[in-house]
């Protein structure tokens, strides 16, 4: 299962859901994204934020380290693509991403084992604040 259908699916139908009403059947019907003002601070915003900046930091080391491909990014992608994330909640995660990626760059220039270990330790990161988010906003 993609990072983004994890993460996006449970608190988009958490916060699209009124109160007291049960919990939507996800095979009933795809999930509506909440609608949010932009600058409206969501609950989920500073762990979004640190996936964020997981999901950049990724993104470079892994390829740095011979996997190929656009996993991370596409990750990203989807996020902001399916979790209802624009104007000014959209800049931050972007930033935060890009912040991730520009981080580590100017770090290692090439794999090494400290390269590998700090990949790996984002990834376990990553996938235990993606479970995280995903129980905690639920609904």
């Amino acid at each position: 299962m993609a990072l983004a259908a994890l993460i996006v699916w449970p608190f988009s139908a958490a916060l699209g859901q009124q109160a007291g009403s049960p919990a939507p059947d996800p095979a009933a019907a795809p999930p509506v994204a909440p609608t949010l003002l932009p600058d409206e601070p969501a609950a989920f915003d500073g762990d979004l934020a640190r996936l964020s900046t997981i999901l950049g930091s990724l993104h470079y080391l892994r390829n740095l380290c011979g996997e190929t491909g656009n996993q991370w990014r596409d990750e990203m992608d989807g996020i902001l693509r399916d979790g209802a994330l624009d104007g000014e909640r959209r800049r931050r995660m972007i930033s935060a991403f890009n912040n991730g990626y520009r981080s580590f760059s100017t770090t290692y220039t090439s794999c090494s084992a400290r390269a590998a270990q700090a990949g790996e330790r984002f990834r376990l990161e990553g996938a235990a604040l993606a479970a995280q988010i995903a129980t905690r906003f639920r609904g």
